[in-house]
């Protein structure tokens, strides 16, 4: 488990997003929103996931889920559901 995720495109340009401070450690993570979007899940040492989307493009925080399970979570995070 990791606390980033590092994104690099063909031409050498990087962005780095990092994990929740309260939740380091980096479970899983994948594309969304057709590429457009990163969903990144991650915990703390023990206890319930949380969950972040970042806009590719600006690099920005678009959405946030904390502990919740399937149906509760927004659509975007559902394929993340423990």
């Amino acid at each position: 488990m990791d606390d980033m995720v590092r994104i690099c495109w063909p031409n050498g340009r990087h962005k780095d997003f990092a994990a929740n401070f309260t939740y380091p450690f980096i479970e899983e993570w994948d594309f969304a929103n057709n590429d457009r979007a990163i969903v990144v899940k991650s915990r703390g040492p023990h206890g319930p996931a949380d969950y972040d989307e970042y806009d590719l493009a600006s690099g920005k925080l678009i959405g946030h889920a904390h502990g919740l399970f399937g149906k509760d979570l927004p659509v975007w995070a559902q394929p993340f559901s423990d």
